[in-house]
Parts: C-alpha cells; sequence; structure tokens
C-alpha cells in the first residue's frame, strides 16, 4: 500500500532555492510520487508506493543534499526552538565580542588574534550548519541564501587572517562573527514564531469535538467524530461544538464563530446556512448534513 509521509526539516530549508534543491533531491526517485513542500511549515508531504523508497533511505538521500529531516507518518507535534536559540545566542556573544575589540582596543597587542579567534569559533560552531550547507550548493553550483551569507562570512574571516598573518592594521574579522550572528538570531526569531503559529493551530484543532450525535435509520449513537462521513445527519445540541463541516437540514440557532472568523457575536444559523466544525452552536438544536469532515475541514485548512 503507498504510504504518506511527512517530512519535518530541522535544517537546511530556508529559502525558494531550498525548496528547489529539496526538490530535486525526490525527483525521479523510485517510488516517489506527490511531493509538495511548504518552506513555511519546514515540511514536504510525499507518497510513496511500495518498492520505492524506504524513510530511512529518504533521509540519508537528502542527508546527502544538507538537509536533516524527521519523518512521520502523521502531523508532527511541534518545532522545538531550542537548538536554533543556542546557536544565535552563542554566535551573539562571540561577535559582540570580537566587535568590542575591533572598535575598544584596535591597537592593543593581542586584538587581532582575539578577533580572528573568536570570528573562527563563529563559524565553526554556531555558523557550522550554514558554512558545510553553502559548500555543498557550490560544488552542485547551486545559489541558496546558505551560499550568499558564508559568501560574506568566509571572504571577511580569510580577510582577517591575511591580515594577522601580514599585520595589517584594519582585519574586519568580526564581521564575519557578525554576519553568522545576525543570520542565526533571524533564523531563532523565524523558528519561535512558528512555533507560536503551530501552537495556536494546534488549539485551534483541539477545538473540534472528539465525539458526534449521528442520526442512523435505527436512532441515534454517539460516534468517534472520525467516524463520520460525507452524507451523515448529526444532531448538535445547545453549547456542543460542531464536530464536521456542513449544511443546516433542520431546526436553527447561533453559532459562535469566533474561532475561525474573529466575529464576537454567534451568527444566526437555519436551515441551508454552512456551519464548521469547531465552531459552537449557542442556541437552538441543529441537523446538520455532513459535508467535510478531518482534514478536509476548513478548521483543518487554517
Amino acid at each position: 500500500m503507498p504510504a504518506d509521509l511527512v517530512l519535518d526539516v530541522t535544517d537546511g530549508l530556508h529559502c525558494a532555492a531550498c525548496v528547489k534543491r529539496l526538490e530535486t533531491a525526490l525527483a525521479g526517485q523510485p517510488g516517489v510520487s506527490a511531493l509538495r513542500v511548504d518552506l513555511i511549515a519546514r515540511q514536504a508531504r510525499m507518497r510513496i508506493s511500495d518498492g520505492g523508497l524506504t524513510a530511512v533511505a529518504v533521509q540519508q538521500r537528502l542527508r546527502k543534499f544538507g538537509f536533516a529531516v524527521n519523518v512521520h507518518l502523521a502531523e508532527t507535534t511541534g518545532e522545538d526552538v531550542r537548538p536554533a536559540r543556542l546557536r544565535a545566542v552563542v554566535a551573539a556573544a562571540l561577535a559582540a565580542g570580537a566587535m568590542t575589540w575591533a572598535m575598544a582596543a584596535p591597537h592593543h597587542p593581542a586584538s587581532a588574534a582575539i578577533q580572528v579567534g573568536l570570528a573562527a569559533i563563529v563559524l565553526a560552531w554556531p555558523g557550522r550548519g550554514i558554512v558545510l550547507r553553502a559548500a555543498r550548493s557550490a560544488v552542485r553550483l547551486q545559489a541558496d541564501m546558505d551560499l550568499l551569507v558564508a559568501l560574506g562570512a568566509v571572504s571577511a574571516f580569510v580577510h582577517g587572517a591575511v591580515g594577522l598573518a601580514l599585520g595589517w592594521g584594519h582585519l574586519h574579522a568580526e564581521s564575519a562573527a557578525a554576519i553568522i550572528a545576525f543570520t542565526l538570531a533571524g533564523r531563532a526569531l523565524e523558528s519561535a514564531g512558528r512555533a507560536r503559529a503551530g501552537a495556536a493551530v494546534r488549539t485551534l484543532l483541539d477545538r473540534q469535538p472528539p465525539k458526534a450525535l449521528r442520526l442512523d435509520p435505527d436512532g441515534e449513537h454517539i460516534v468517534d467524530a472520525r467516524e463520520l462521513r460525507v452524507g451523515d445527519r448529526i444532531r448538535v445540541r445547545p453549547g456542543e461544538a460542531i464536530p464536521a463541516d456542513g449544511t443546516v437540514r433542520d431546526g436553527g440557532g447561533e453559532v459562535d464563530e469566533a474561532l475561525l472568523t474573529g466575529e464576537p457575536l454567534p451568527v444566526a444559523r437555519q436551515r441551508g446556512d454552512q456551519v464548521s466544525a469547531g465552531t459552537v452552536n449557542r442556541l437552538g438544536t441543529l441537523v446538520i448534513e455532513v459535508t467535510a469532515t478531518g482534514g478536509a475541514t476548513r478548521l483543518a485548512a487554517i
């Protein structure tokens, strides 16, 4: 049976060029189809047919192209922003030290060596991922954001190292550390923003009720909301959340849609009106014909 995989890209996906590189890495591979890369979510979704690449093979191939991925058969539980934050903090501290020596004590006998040393540490650890991905991109003759950042940082560092060896007065080695620090700070903020957005979306999904009152020919039955199918009819009583998208077929009431639209006041819903999963029926009883469930609902799309 074909398997739908979700690849959480933990490292290497930063720009449109990175998206193209990831697509190129998997394009034409055995059994791979329906590949879709989401730069904002840092995810790739793909379908692998029987006899195609295994999840481990996907990870190994993408590693060669500069990507670190986690493979899931279900939705990811969220993004860990701590590594990105740690790299940004360390790079900023080292860059601040290098810039302080460059500006406050440029003529101190040890100033040049300290600047170059601090810049080397920044490139060797916090900025190591950027430099390695840039090198892989250069070997494949592909340009991306990492390559641009690395060119600036490495050029400044080489200038500083040569200047240290030849006794130049202006090294600019601190610029290498600053370039990496600013880049990592931006990516840490971006990771934090994605994590907050992901938490908000998961909170929205938690509002979708797990159970539903389905109207069957032999009576009403409480069922798991995941068992609902398009065409089923469900009853939603006052105070209950609506478990699926649908059309009101009987009854009427007022539905709180603030979750989806931000509208602070409940909206009247009567026969023929559309309602969405996760909204709350505040007044009256509704009989709803299901039009979308699970991942096809408006709530899931958000």
